[in-house]
C-alpha cells in the first residue's frame, strides 16, 4: 500500500517547475567547529519552501534526488549525509536503496518503538547502517530506540536549559554521541560544549542551503527498486533490464548512478 501511495502522490504532485528540482544541505559540525556531515532536506521551489504533507513521498524524492540528479558526490562533498527516514522505511514497505558507508539514517520524532520498528532498524544495522534519533526526548514509548542508534539530536528550541541538562543526564547512561540542533547563539553552543555534545548544528553555523537542479521525468517507485537492486550484490542483469527497458528517463539516470 506504501509503494502505490507514493507512485500517486509522484504522478500527481508538481513542484514549482516540473523540470527543476530542489533540495536544501545543512552543514554538522564538531566542536572544533569543522563540517562533519550535512543533513539533507526536501524541498518544493526555488524559494526553500516546505510543503511536507506526506513524509513517504518527501523522503522518496530526496533520495532519488541526491542520487540519481545530483549525484551525491556533488550534494555531500565526501562527508557523511544524514536523511530522515519515515516509519515505511523503517520496516520495510518502502525499499532504501542507500549505501550504509556514507549516509545516516535519522528516526523521526513521531517514531515510537513497536516491535516491528524495533526489528527494521536491527535488520538495517546488520546491513551496515547507522542511525540517529532526531528532535529526541526521551520517553517510555521511544527509550528503546536508543541503544540501536548512535546519534541523538537534541532540539535546543524545545528544552529549557534545566530540561536539557536532565535529557544529558539521562541519556548518559547510553553509549551514543550527542548532535545539538537548532543551535542560534554563541552561548549555546558552549553550553552544549560542556555538556559533552560532540555535534552541532544550526542558525548560528549556518542556514540550509537551497540546491537546484533539473530532472528527466520517471516513475519515483521504479528509482527506488533499482536503486536498491543495486545495493545487492546479488543482482541479477534480468532484474535491472526488467525495470528500465520501457523508460528513458530511468536509463539514463542508471547509467549517471553506475558511473
Amino acid at each position: 500500500m506504501a509503494e502505490l501511495d507514493i507512485a500517486v502522490a509522484s504522478q500527481g504532485r508538481k513542484d514549482d517547475d516540473v523540470d527543476r528540482i530542489f533540495l536544501a544541505r545543512q552543514a554538522i559540525l564538531d566542536s572544533d567547529l569543522e563540517v562533519v556531515a550535512y543533513e539533507l532536506l526536501y524541498r518544493s521551489g526555488m524559494t526553500g519552501s516546505v510543503v511536507i504533507d506526506d513524509a513517504d513521498y518527501a523522503t522518496t524524492k530526496l533520495i532519488t534526488n541526491t542520487f540519481l540528479e545530483f549525484g551525491i558526490d556533488n550534494i555531500s562533498e565526501g562527508k557523511l549525509v544524514f536523511i530522515n527516514l519515515p516509519r515505511n522505511f523503517i520496516i520495510g514497505e518502502i525499499p532504501i536503496p542507500l549505501s550504509p558507508e556514507n549516509v545516516v539514517l535519522e528516526v523521526l520524532e513521531d517514531v515510537s518503538a513497536e516491535e516491528v520498528v524495533l526489528n527494521g532498524m536491527q535488520k538495517l544495522i546488520d546491513e551496515g547502517f547507522t542511525f540517529a534519533l532526531d528532535d529526541f526526548i526521551t520517553q517510555d514509548s521511544n527509550k528503546e530506540l536508543i541503544p540501536l542508534s548512535k546519534i541523538i539530536k537534541v532540539d535546543l528550541l524545545a528544552l529549557t536549559e534545566d530540561e536539557l541538562r536532565a535529557e544529558v543526564e539521562k541519556l548518559s547512561e547510553y553509549n551514543v554521541e550527542l548532535l545539538a540542533e537548532k543551535v542560534e547563539t554563541e552561548d549555546q553552543f558552549l553550553l552544549c560544549k560542556d555538556l559533552g555534545f560532540k555535534y552541532f548544528q544550526g542558525y548560528f553555523f549556518s542556514k540550509p542551503k537551497l540546491i537546484e537542479g533539473k530532472q528527466l521525468s520517471v516513475n519515483q517507485i521504479s528509482l527506488l527498486d533499482i536503486l536498491a537492486k543495486l545495493q545487492n550484490p546479488d543482482c541479477q542483469i534480468e532484474d535491472i533490464e526488467a525495470i528500465v527497458s520501457n523508460d528513458l528517463g530511468l536509463s539514463y539516470k542508471l547509467f549517471r548512478s553506475i558511473n
